[in-house]
């Protein structure tokens, strides 16, 4: 069910360029890749960019050891070496984590997500500092996809934290996707995280008042995949 919290812009002189956000587990991920089901659409999925930019060897790495240090990370092993080192680094006995980081930064070292995620969670000061390395990367990504669409597309992107960092301007409409607290808690127990931990992830995240602050359409994803993919659909239509 799709709710209009305000009224959409005239449609821009180039694409669109859509937000879906919204709480975890709330289905987020589900509408957007609806969304990319429709004509004209370019996906962009923050998180995917994110992944990569943490992956080893990623473009985060050098900056999230220098400002969390070596407990959120471990050195990627190399089958048949021993000890650990960084890659293409000297094959030097003896070298550790912070010895890998400084001969090649960020080469090496594998982001440990459970560990970083129990540091920043519980602290609101350092959850900052880490959205402080990945949404600059994040807003890259898009300015440089966005103009390769022509002037008739969608620019569909997955953003989690819109709200959060303030970036609402960026985009010419706001999709949020929401869900009963019950339903989210359930999606996220499916995935493997506790109750406990997926109660205290949604406490970090906007307010459904914060959200519905920036938001032009509220999609309430309670009704299955089916509404879900008429929602989508609509949604499109809109922007068409």
């Amino acid at each position: 069910m799709i709710e209009v919290l305000r009224e959409l812009p005239p449609r821009p002189s180039g694409a669109w360029r859509v937000c879906v956000t919204g709480g975890i587990g709330s289905g987020k991920s589900a509408l957007t890749k609806l969304l990319g089901r429709g004509p004209r659409v370019v996906l962009f999925d923050a998180d995917a960019q994110l992944r990569l930019a943490t992956a080893p060897g990623g473009v985060a790495l050098p900056r999230i050891f220098e400002v969390f240090g070596k407990g959120v990370f471990s050195v990627v092993p190399h089958p048949g070496e021993a000890p650990p080192r960084a890659s293409g680094a000297a094959a030097i006995p003896g070298v550790g984590l912070e010895e890998s980081a400084r001969q090649e930064p960020g080469a090496g070292l594998e982001l440990d997500r459970a560990a970083l995620a129990k540091v920043i969670f519980p602290d609101p000061q350092k959850k900052q500092a880490l959205e402080s390395i990945l949404h600059p990367l994040v807003w890259q990504g898009l300015d440089d996809l966005a103009p390769r669409l022509g002037p008739d597309g969608i620019l569909v992107a997955e953003i989690p934290l819109v709200t959060e960092s303030r970036h609402q301007d960026r985009f010419d409409v706001i999709v949020t996707v929401d869900a009963p607290l019950e339903t989210r808690l359930q999606r996220l127990e499916a995935r493997g995280l506790s109750r406990e931990n997926a109660l205290n992830r949604i406490a970090t995240q906007a307010t459904e008042e914060q959200r519905r602050a920036i938001t032009h359409l509220w999609v309430r994803n309670e009704d299955g995949l089916d509404q879900l993919s008429k929602d989508a659909k609509c949604i499109l239509g809109l922007l068409s």
